[in-house]
């Protein structure tokens, strides 16, 4: 089961994010032989928060591009910023090339989608979207 949950609180984002759980391989440019392993936290068309467990501080620098994979989801990913929390890390990437597109970026089209809808207005703190049905590509 697809599970989306819009997150309506007030930041300076572009776009909303949206609630998502899945695993993610990172491997910064600058190290190809490196593997960072984490989840995708939130995520919208333009970037993504992935919580990661395993540390390798000097691969986590503002502005190091990565390539993030989840699944058939390829993408070409800058850090724009982390957040160290004794033994784990969000990162916040943004999203410059979604090289191969999976169930990742079909659920950010599909969210957009909703989303954009005229008139539309969320009542809840979080509206909750699940599908057992395939989304259209």
């Amino acid at each position: 089961m697809l599970q989306i949950v819009i997150m309506t609180m007030s930041e300076r984002r572009l776009e909303p994010r949206f609630e998502a759980k899945a695993s993610v391989i990172m491997t910064p440019l600058s190290a190809v032989t490196t593997r960072l392993h984490g989840s995708v936290v939130d995520l919208s068309s333009g970037g993504l928060k992935v919580h990661a467990t395993t540390l390798m501080e000097k691969h986590l620098a503002a502005g190091d591009v990565y390539r993030v994979q989840s699944g058939d989801d390829l993408m070409l990913c800058e850090i724009r910023h982390r957040r160290l929390d004794g033994q784990t890390v969000d990162i916040g990437f943004a999203i410059l090339h979604w090289v191969s597109l999976g169930n990742l970026n079909r659920l950010v089209r599909e969210f957009s989608k909703l989303t954009a809808l005229p008139g539309r207005t969320l009542v809840d703190s979080h509206a909750t979207i699940a599908s057992n049905a395939p989304l259209r590509p």
